[in-house]
């Protein structure tokens, strides 16, 4: 007789924790900007995953603190003093490299000059950007030469700050990346990937060289994104299915036809099969919605090609009698995004129930949500949000229950439940319940049918 065994797979929390080990020992990262803030934060995270480290910065005493710290992970570190907006400097930086190799580059260095953000002139925005830009773009072509000749490719990353000085004393404007990536790491991720694509989603959700596979995906993106989400459903959990985007807009006397019909056309312009609707309970206003529409696209509008099509095919504008029947309309339609430009927009709030996101007043506008404000993006749309609303934070939990009966619960449930069991014919559960109410047909070495018989009968 041969016999075999077959090789026992990792699970995936096995897989998760061998990369959180030392995911990335042996490799060298260089982080400019290392000394303060996100790049020290980065460098502690890559310490902590077995990189060694090599951090460059203007000053080298910055750099002592956050060297000794990455060192306690037993890792070398080797720290230096660079301007990364000088080309020989950062030539210099990669030419002494310890053992002449690097594997991932993470920039965080630049300035944001602390001036209060409304009085940041463009000059000063051009500077700026130039620092910012330069040292990204010479440590990034030192890297990826260093990377092609060493024959083993390597990752680029670059968070530098945008801008200057907003708000509170110390508060500072910096590009989205640098925000998402310094939420991720203070939150505890345990891996951050830079990919994109539907080639993302496959790669999440069923893993490749050192990804394993995911439990859930979230996110917006457009059709092909969500054909991906569609096709992955059941492997993964997804938050929802989207697209194409709409938007209706509810408005009265009070509301600027021009306006509307802005916003109207402003969200239209993601694709020409995007609705876009206007809800009105004055005729005369939406003639003069319809009317500033084509003013709109018979000028200089910037999309109007894209817009035109959407708004030929997928436009209307819908006259009620009341604004109880607006409400109703609004409802049937259950747009992604609805706004509210009425005298009394907080009547609407009280009243509506379908929608993805509520934009109330003539200053909210969808575009504040989509690209500033919040407060979310991924919204249900094709009358979805008759059912559900769009992503939150509850879409990351699930509800797991649990039984536990007692004998005295088994006394009160086991006939009932073997009743209804009998009843729909499923005679294996009645089985089940009836072995609790007579424990002692488990005794001895009974076989099945005397079990079933000695049940039956009883």
């Amino acid at each position: 007789m041969n016999t075999a065994t077959s090789p026992v797979l990792p699970g995936r929390d096995e897989r998760r924790a061998s990369r959180r080990l030392r995911p990335l020992a042996g490799q060298t990262a260089v982080v400019t900007g290392g000394g303060r803030g996100l790049g020290a934060a980065i460098a502690a995270r890559l310490a902590e995953d077995g990189a060694n480290l090599v951090l460059a910065a203007r000053t080298l005493k910055e750099l002592d603190h956050v060297a000794g710290q990455a060192r306690a992970h037993g890792i070398e570190v080797t720290i230096c003093g660079c301007d990364v907006t000088d080309a020989g400097q950062v030539r210099q930086l990669f030419s002494t490299l310890p053992e002449g190799r690097v594997e991932v580059l993470v920039n965080c260095a630049g300035t944001n000059r602390p001036e209060p953000f409304l009085q940041v002139d463009p000059a000063t925005f051009d500077l700026i950007m130039a620092v910012n830009l330069r040292g990204a773009f010479l440590a990034s072509q030192a890297a990826a030469d260093h990377m092609i000749r060493q024959g083993t490719g390597g990752s680029i990353v670059n968070v530098t700050s945008q801008m200057g000085h907003v708000g509170a004393a110390n508060r500072s404007v910096y590009c989205a990346s640098k925000h998402a990536l310094e939420g991720l790491t203070k939150g505890g991720a345990d891996q951050i990937l830079c990919l994109g694509g539907v080639q993302a989603f496959a790669a999440l959700a069923f893993g490749i060289e050192d990804i394993g596979p995911v439990d859930f995906i979230a996110g917006a993106g457009n059709a092909h994104v969500a054909e991906a989400k569609r096709q992955l459903f059941g492997r993964v959990g997804i938050d929802l299915l989207a697209g194409p985007t709409e938007v209706a807009v509810i408005c009265d006397d009070s509301a600027d036809p021009r306006l509307a019909a802005a916003d109207l056309l402003g969200q239209a312009e993601h694709g020409p099969t995007s609705p876009a609707t206007c809800i009105t309970t004055s005729h005369t206003l939406g003639a003069a919605v319809l009317a500033a529409v084509d003013g709109w696209l018979a000028g200089a509008w910037p999309t109007k090609e894209v817009v035109g099509a959407a708004w030929r095919d997928y436009g209307s504008v819908i006259v009620c009698a009341d604004n109880e029947e607006a409400a109703r309309v609004s409802d049937q339609l259950a747009p992604e995004h609805l706004e509210v430009q009425t005298a009394d927009p907080d009547w609407y709030l009280g009243r509506l129930r379908n929608y993805g996101s509520l934009f109330l007043g003539r200053d909210s506008t969808v575009a504040y949500s989509d690209k500033a404000i919040g407060t979310n993006h991924v919204l249900p749309t094709g009358t979805a949000a008759r059912y559900t609303g769009g992503l939150w934070v509850g879409k990351f939990l699930k509800t797991v229950t649990y039984q536990k009966v007692t004998p005295e619960g088994s006394r009160h449930v086991a006939r009932p439940t073997a009743g209804i069991s009998d009843a729909e014919h499923m005679s294996g559960h009645a089985l089940t319940a009836r072995l609790r109410l007579d424990p002692s047909l488990l005794a001895g070495s009974k076989h099945a049918e005397q079990v079933c018989g000695a049940l039956t009968e009883g």
